[in-house]
């Protein structure tokens, strides 16, 4: 689970309740740990960044999402969360409240994941989408 995660939701549950979306500048400022005003990749990523770039490839050279959560909180997207986005944050993370329940589900904060069984097997289909699935023709 990314540092940023962790940080936001104290209580540990998956979700990012309305007291936690309210604190949600405390909160960041203690992933500061140079204590320089902003969050880099490695302060809010944490082990997934350690010796890479987590903007570009983690640590098994695969590029790993990049979380809603952060898109909102990285405004300007460079890939640090600076003091005014910071400072910002509660409103930031708002903006992912898709049901506007005024909190944040995982559904919500982490990227989409892939639906399973969305490709058929192959030979059961359409090779390029134009003509008949393989297999025998119907009724035979």
């Amino acid at each position: 689970m990314p540092l940023i995660i962790k940080a936001l939701d104290t209580n540990g549950d998956g979700i990012i309740d309305a007291n936690e979306i309210a604190n949600a500048p405390a909160a960041l400022k203690t992933l500061d740990k140079n204590g320089d005003g902003k969050l880099t990749v490695d302060e809010y990523i944490g082990p997934w960044a350690k010796g890479t770039n987590a903007l570009m490839s983690g640590p098994d050279g695969r590029r790993p999402p990049i979380l809603p959560l952060v898109k909102a909180l990285d405004v300007n997207g460079d890939g640090i969360i600076d003091a005014s986005e910071i400072a910002n944050a509660s409103a930031a993370l708002l903006t992912l409240d898709k049901n506007g329940d005024g909190k944040l589900t995982q559904d919500e904060y982490l990227p989409a994941r892939p639906a399973r069984g969305d490709e058929p097997p192959p030979g059961d289909g359409p090779p390029d989408g134009n003509g008949p699935p393989d297999g025998p023709p119907p009724g035979q």
